[in-house]
């Protein structure tokens, strides 16, 4: 977790089975690619915790994401084995 130079909190992780990114209002629902197979996700979140947005990244390997970081123009970066 991570929180961004205009106080956003990013995350990531990894995940096999479905997931919400946003129970307490509208679901924002993502998949995996590939039944039982790890895949990453990112997720950006304001100081309230509303949904900004959330994206995966997978394939037919696991996917593992170790670390998150942003630079000084908030562009988002994942280290992990993809």
């Amino acid at each position: 977790m991570i929180v961004d130079n205009e106080q956003n909190i990013l995350i990531t992780g990894r995940f096999e089975d479905i997931i919400n990114f946003n129970p307490n209002a509208a679901p924002f629902i993502l998949h995996p690619t590939y039944p039982q197979i790890m895949d990453i996700f990112v997720a950006k979140y304001d100081l309230e915790m509303n949904l900004l947005w959330a994206f995966k990244i997978g394939n037919h390997n696991h996917q593992y994401s170790s670390a998150i970081g942003t630079d000084d123009n908030n562009n988002v970066f994942i280290c992990g084995n993809f």
